[in-house]
Order: C-alpha cells, then sequence, then structure tokens
C-alpha cells in the first residue's frame, strides 16, 4: 500500500492548520506557500476535508480555513480516510471482485495488515504530530516545520 499524495499533503495542510490554530483561521494561499503546495490543489483537499467535517472555511476578509474540533481529536486516519478513502493494504482482500476471494488464503494476511495500518494511524492525532514538530524542533514551531509525511 502506498500512500498517495492526496494522502501526505493532506495530512501536512491539516498539520499546518493545527499548528497555526491559535491564529483563527488561515488562508489557502499562507498554507499553499508555507507547504509549497498549489493552492487549487489545497481547495480540492479541503473540499474533501469540509465534508468529513474536518474542517470549517470562513469567507471574507479574514477568511481562510481552520480545524472543524481539537488537534488531539483528530487522527491522521481520519485525514487520510477523509482525502483518499478507506485505508487497505490490498484491494482484492476487500471488495470479493477477485475470482480466488472465497478460497485465498492470503487475504487474511492482507486483512490483519490494514487493520495493523488503521490502528497506528487512529492512535495518532494532529496534536501528537504537533508534540512531535516540537520536540524536533525544540521550541515554537513557526511556520518553517514541513512534514514530509
Amino acid at each position: 500500500m502506498k500512500i498517495s499524495t492526496r494522502g501526505r499533503y493532506g495530512v501536512r495542510c491539516m498539520l499546518n492548520l493545527a499548528i497555526h490554530a491559535k491564529d483563527g483561521t488561515v488562508p489557502i494561499s499562507r498554507i499553499a506557500a508555507q507547504e509549497e503546495i498549489s493552492p487549487n490543489y489545497i481547495e480540492q483537499l479541503f473540499l474533501k476535508l469540509k465534508e468529513h467535517g474536518l474542517v470549517e472555511s470562513i469567507r471574507g476578509r479574514s477568511g481562510g480555513y481552520k480545524l472543524s474540533k481539537p488537534p488531539k481529536k483528530i487522527t491522521v486516519a481520519e485525514i487520510i480516510t477523509a482525502v483518499e478513502g478507506p485505508i487497505k493494504a490490498v484491494s482484492c482482500a476487500f471488495n470479493g471482485n477477485c475470482k480466488r476471494y472465497e478460497i485465498c488464503t492470503t487475504k487474511f494476511l492482507w486483512e490483519q495488515l490494514s487493520r495493523k495500518i488503521n490502528s497506528l494511524l487512529e492512535d495518532i492525532t494532529l496534536q501528537d504530530l504537533c508534540e512531535m514538530g516540537r520536540e524536533k524542533m525544540s521550541g515554537d514551531l513557526g511556520h518553517k516545520l514541513i512534514f514530509n509525511i
């Protein structure tokens, strides 16, 4: 399984919002500049994140985006699922479209692997990532913290 650009960028943009939560709303242009991601791409990600109740958008002069709940209540699994869909090690073990689905012995391995991946990502919150970054940077995160996940 490989997390796509959508998943990686989704986590980075959400982490950016968490880091700047005290600022209120954060404009996409600021996130785009700090994360070096196209504003249009971020807008597409935020539409999905908004559909899943993870961000809120505020219109107007001081508008932008903000987290819809505290960073400690948002998991990496939620973010990736919002922008990519369910997290699965392999698709054939879940969709039943494989002609060997009924007799496949390895599907149990792939199902267990998927559960482990989900469990790990459900245990890591945006708050955890912020704290990891603070430890690494040993100070205020500011706008210079970049995560390549």
